[in-house]
């Protein structure tokens, strides 16, 4: 199979699949609140391993939650993710199925000094989504009329970093994080009656900021302690700074007469710190196993000076497995893929009014050869969240993300230079 043909083919397949599913309609019931759903995505390999990666290094794949997981790459990657999230949502009565396909954020990797570990990396990352419609039918003096809420946009983070690795066994990193996005709301009152005016009231809030995410992963536990059985065990960890966005609202109230911009206002979105731990441990030569501790102080929410009453600290601990592909140049195509395991428990954000709103998932995932180093990664994802008690919802979520991971030797000299 020629490379290159492979690789542009697939990704013709990875681009088209982007856009026919642009037309997505609509997502979970609870992203309306706070900055929506907190989007968790650490990279191709990881979203088959539960999420895990945190302690991942590896010469073969990015790490993108730990600016500290590149110091192994010995070439150019590039890496690029189409996503789609599908919501099987009922409230114990009626149920739907909203769906939704995007862009899930590129990465690049540049080594500088293979000797230091030395690594630039650039790209961007989804970081909140919002995508909610929410209607409900209700009367008034026999009057009937509808309720409509919708919301969508989110928060991105656009991202460069370096890595290095100083001394022996010591991958340190730093990446600096500009967030930035939109966050639109709108409450649709339609009355069937001429008699009551219909009317319409949006919101938009514009925010964006920096903050500053640094990492490390150690690797030299079995030297440390004299202990053998240590061998290809990794620990890693994770700490990404607290930050006040800068945001703007613009509200606008319409009604069948015609509209009226509301004043606006200025203020700030704080985002709390953020922190993690992880290890990874190679048995065998053949089998990794991986686990990530990850939490963030959301209680210190602050949305334009106000600490939401439905927001609450969140913690994700997940776990995985990957079963290593064989590196024989005789062996068959199968046995050249990794095939992949995890599942994860998240303590959300989301806490509306006694009601904790947790979620539980498994996770499954195949790194396939497409050509030469380049690498298509598949997850699949099924998690379970919320509750139908006190009259609220209950999600089951299907995830599907494939990302390209391309790699290229660029800058290498060869021999006839």
């Amino acid at each position: 199979m020629n490379r290159h043909l492979a690789i542009l083919s697939t990704a013709i397949l990875f681009i088209a699949l982007s856009h026919s599913a642009l037309g997505g309609n609509g997502g979970s019931g609870y992203s309306r609140y706070g900055i929506g759903d907190i989007q968790f995505y650490a990279g191709g390999r990881s979203a088959g391993m539960g999420g895990t990666a945190i302690a991942l290094l590896s010469s073969a794949s990015l790490n993108r939650i730990n600016p500290a997981g590149q110091t192994k790459l010995l070439y150019t990657h590039f890496t690029g993710t189409f996503s789609y999230e599908g919501f099987r949502t009922t409230d114990g009565s009626q149920s739907a199925y909203l769906s939704s396909g995007n862009f899930g954020g590129a990465f690049l990797a540049l080594p500088l000094s293979l000797d230091n570990g030395l690594t630039f990396t650039a790209g961007f990352n989804p970081y909140s989504s919002v995508n909610y419609k929410v209607q409900r039918e209700q009367t008034i003096k026999s009057e009937n009329y509808t309720e409509l809420y919708s919301g969508q946009g989110g928060l991105s983070t656009a991202v460069a970093g370096l890595s290095l690795a100083p001394i022996d066994s010591l991958n340190l990193g730093l990446r600096l994080n500009y967030l930035f996005g939109q966050i639109r709301s709108e409450a649709d009152v339609t009355f069937s009656s001429t008699d009551f005016t219909s009317t319409k009231y949006q919101r938009t809030v514009n925010a964006n900021g920096f903050d500053v995410t640094l990492g490390f992963i150690y690797t030299g536990l079995a030297r440390l302690t004299g202990l053998k059985s240590l061998d290809g065990l990794n620990v890693g960890a994770i700490l990404s700074t607290a930050t006040s966005l800068n945001a703007t609202q613009e509200n606008i109230n319409a009604v069948s007469s015609g509209q009226d911009t509301l004043a606006g206002r200025d203020g700030k979105i704080h985002i709390p710190v953020s922190r993690g731990i992880g290890i990874s441990w190679l048995l065998g030569g053949k089998y990794l196993v991986a686990g990530d501790y990850f939490h963030q102080q959301w209680r210190d929410l602050e949305y334009f000076d106000v600490h939401l009453p439905q927001i609450r600290n969140s913690t994700r601990v997940s776990l995985g497995l990957e079963i290593q592909p064989s590196r024989e140049r005789g062996a068959s195509y199968w046995d050249k893929v990794a095939y992949r395991f995890g599942t994860y428990y998240l303590s959300s954000y989301y806490q509306i009014g006694t009601q904790s709103i947790n979620e539980i998932g498994i996770t499954s995932g195949l790194g396939l050869p497409v050509g030469g180093d380049t690498e298509l990664d598949l997850a699949l994802e099924y998690g379970r969240r919320g509750t139908t008690d006190q009259h609220l919802l209950q999600d089951n979520i299907f995830r599907l993300s494939i990302t390209l991971n391309v790699v290229e030797k660029w800058f290498v000299r060869t021999e006839e230079e």
